[in-house]
């Protein structure tokens, strides 16, 4: 199991760092909190560039003390496969923890177990060898873009797909009409070794509408369909602009480098509040972006 005695009062994440597929400190806010992971704590490491050392959120400027299984357990690494050494899960369950508790075996998950799986319990078949990890994974077509300009990355920040399927209720932004992210998409359903399509289609929106704010609810509107079949649902997240009166801190960003415009156009804002979900960007933990972002909540000028 991982211990950890967080020690980062000062800390300043690292300036400038990603990883190789893009993460920002900003971006593993969300998967860290207080100097340790919460969730998908095996993107962390060398194959991740190392967050631990890079982000104060992570753990930089923190004292880790991680103790190890005392011995070996079956499928630790069987045919070759290694599992992620740092791998614990929001949790606290290890990969030798899925073994003895009768989750995952022989490379696979039990019959019956598959609930512990996936993003909600930190993705151990990808972690772990007796889980799977040593199976093709799948990656997103970074090329593809439906012909609305959405990506398989906002196809997640917006909620449009999870854990290989639609998210409820989002099942119209699969298909033709929005030139199959299923097949493109991961999160989307697409499969290990799935081949990509290239860039999205050509046409336009057939009814295209005023672009409001920013966020989830700038690349949705107007997509085809939406208006018979989803018109519920546009209106309950389509941001209202600025009042006139309001105008953002000039400058402002949180100490992870997240500007008012980043709050709205990632999702975290609408409406004058928080979007459901994303409280978690609020307080002075984040350098209340909530007294300085118009759509968070800021009311008057300054």
């Amino acid at each position: 199991m991982l211990s950890v005695l967080t020690l980062s009062l000062g800390c300043t994440d690292t300036l400038g760092w990603k990883n190789q597929w893009g993460d920002s400190c900003w971006t593993y806010t969300q998967r860290c909190r207080d100097g340790q992971f919460f969730a998908e704590s095996w993107t962390q490491g060398k194959d991740y560039n190392f967050p631990e050392k890079n982000c104060c959120a992570c753990g930089k400027d923190s004292v880790v003390e991680t103790r190890q299984p005392a011995s070996p357990y079956p499928g630790a690494s069987a045919g070759g496969c290694q599992d992620h050494p740092n791998y614990v899960n929001q949790y606290g369950l290890d990969c030798a923890g899925y073994v003895r508790s009768g989750y995952c075996a022989n490379g696979n998950v039990v019959q019956g177990q598959e609930w512990a799986m996936g993003a909600d319990y930190g993705y151990p078949e990808k972690a772990c060898c007796a889980c799977g990890r040593d199976r093709p994974q799948c990656v997103d077509n970074d090329k593809w873009h439906n012909r609305y300009k959405g990506t398989c990355a906002k196809y997640v920040s917006e909620g449009h797909c999870c854990d290989g399927k639609a998210c409820a209720g989002r099942e119209w932004t699969l298909g033709p009409d929005y030139d199959y992210p299923e097949r493109e998409c991961c999160a989307c359903g697409k499969q290990a070794g799935g081949g990509g399509g290239g860039g999205g289609g050509g046409g336009q929106p057939q009814q295209q509408q005023p672009r409001v704010g920013g966020g989830q609810a700038q690349w949705q509107v107007g997509w085809p369909g939406q208006q018979q079949q989803q018109q519920p649902q546009q209106q309950q997240w389509q941001p209202t602009p600025p009042t006139p009166a309001c105008k953002d801190t000039t400058n402002w960003k949180n100490r992870h480098g997240a500007t008012c415009d980043d709050y709205r156009t990632d999702g975290h804002c609408m409406n004058g509040g928080f979007a459901p979900g994303h409280e978690w960007t609020a307080g002075p933990d984040m350098d209340s972006p909530e007294i300085h972002c118009c759509g968070c909540g800021r009311f008057g000028s300054g």
